[in-house]
C-alpha cells in the first residue's frame, strides 16, 4: 500500500506531470483492486485459494519489477500498467485473505479474528509508509528519482516475500494445498 504515496510523486517529481495528471496514474489501481474483488467472488469454491493468491502475488511481483525500469522518460501508459498490476493483486489477494481467516477460525474466535485482521491491516500500512518515508529520505539525498527508485525496488522485495508466504497457508483440517 505504501507505493500508492509515491506514485503520484514519480509523476509529478521525474515525469513532470502535473497533479491531476500523477494523481490519475492511480486511477488503474482502484479499478483492478476492485474488479480482482469481483473476480475472486467467482473464483473462489471453483480454483485452491493458494493458486489465486499466488497469481495475486505475481501481478504485484511484476508491477513493482516493471516499476524498477521506469525513469524521467517513461510513457505514462507503462505506469498505468503498473499501477493496474498492483490493483488486481491487491483485489486477489485482500478479500480473499478475509475469506481465508474467516473459513480458518473458530465461530466463538471470528470477532477476534477480523478485528485482528483489521488491525493488523491499518497498523501495517502505517508503518510501511513510514519505513518507505525513511527510505525516501535516505536515498532522495541523491535525487528523487533515486529515492522513490528505492521504494520500488522496496516493493519488489514485499511482493516476493507476499508471493513465499502463500506456500505456508493451509486450510483448517485439511492437507496441504498446491
Amino acid at each position: 500500500m505504501g507505493i500508492i504515496t509515491y506514485i503520484p510523486t514519480w509523476g509529478q517529481a521525474v515525469m513532470g506531470n502535473n497533479a491531476s495528471q500523477s494523481g490519475l496514474m492511480l486511477t488503474p489501481y482502484l479499478i483492478l483492486w476492485t474488479g480482482g474483488s469481483f473476480i475472486v467472488g467467482f473464483l473462489v469454491g471453483k480454483i485452491q485459494f493458494r493458486k489465486i493468491m499466488k497469481l495475486g502475488a505475481i501481478s504485484l511481483i511484476i508491477g513493482t519489477l516493471l516499476l524498477t525500469f521506469a525513469n524521467g522518460n517513461t510513457p505514462d501508459v507503462l505506469i498505468y500498467l503498473c499501477t493496474a498490476l498492483l490493483g488486481l493483486g491487491m483485489g486477489l489477494i485482500v478479500p480473499l485473505l478475509i475469506v481465508y481467516i474467516q473459513s480458518n477460525v473458530s465461530e466463538k474466535e471470528l470477532g477476534s479474528a477480523m478485528g485482528l485482521n483489521s488491525f493488523v491491516n491499518t497498523l501495517s500500512q502505517s508503518v510501511g509508509v513510514t519505513i518507505f518515508g525513511v527510505i525516501y529520505s535516505i536515498f532522495s539525498n541523491n535525487g528523487t528519482e533515486i529515492g522513490i527508485h528505492a521504494i520500488f525496488i522496496g516493493t519488489v522485495v514485499l511482493a516476493i516475500i507476499t508471493f513465499a508466504t502463500t506456500f505456508f497457508m493451509k486450510n483448517k483440517g485439511s492437507q496441504q494445498e498446491n
